[in-house]
């Protein structure tokens, strides 16, 4: 039977080394926040190459799946009021002890956190992903969405609330807290500017990833 396409007639490692060539588009790798876990379509992809066939996609997403677990490009995950579930499915699944390991020395994890509103996060939520990072030595970096998080520098203890809530000696949690901290000191800072410059507070800035 003919081929659908000449592309798929290819020796298959010649057809690899064009997805690894391709997948340099899409770093870093960033998580979705769902995903199958019986397909390798866990990393978002911009490529053009999904669009040419299911067969072609399944190539390339399994390509890509491997080179996120393999190689030192930074995992970017979007975690919104500190739900992780989607990234503990993420490493539980897909990556090894020893990957895990690789990926906390070589600093690859990155989590992108969006807050909507400090003061009402649940705890439990937190702490999940906490005592996972703790049992299985996962460590990540932590950077905050400025103008996806709505996190007001006026609110009454912000700062102390997130100290102790988040554990003041658990690694993790310190990070965590650093990092929001990083969005409460920079707000801070139009205080005494007053409300009229809050256009400039919530301009799209991402902070220096706390590791």
């Amino acid at each position: 039977m003919e081929s659908l396409s000449p592309f798929l007639e290819l020796p298959a490692e010649l057809r690899n080394l064009i997805y690894e060539f391709m997948a340099l588009e899409d770093k870093p790798y960033r998580l979705k926040t769902r995903f199958k876990v019986k397909q390798a379509r866990h990393i978002i992809t911009t490529s053009s190459l999904i669009l040419a066939s299911h067969e072609i996609a399944e190539e390339y997403y399994s390509v890509l799946a491997k080179l996120s677990l393999t190689s030192h490009v930074k995992i970017l995950a979007r975690v919104t009021d500190f739900n992780f579930r989607h990234v503990i499915r993420f490493i539980k699944t897909e990556m090894s002890a020893s990957q895990i390991a690789d990926a906390a020395s070589a600093k690859r994890l990155l989590v992108e956190l969006v807050v909507s509103k400090i003061e009402c996060v649940d705890p439990d939520t937190y702490s999940v992903w906490l005592k996972f990072c703790k049992c299985n030595g996962v460590r990540a970096g932590y950077t905050l969405d400025n103008a996806a998080t709505d996190v007001s520098p006026y609110a009454s203890g912000t700062t102390s609330y997130l100290w102790e809530s988040l554990g003041r000696e658990d690694h993790e949690a310190r990070k965590l807290y650093l990092a929001l901290g990083d969005l409460h000191d920079y707000r801070s800072n139009y205080r005494h500017h007053g409300h009229h410059c809050w256009h400039r507070v919530t301009s799209d800035v991402r902070f220096v990833p706390r590791f």
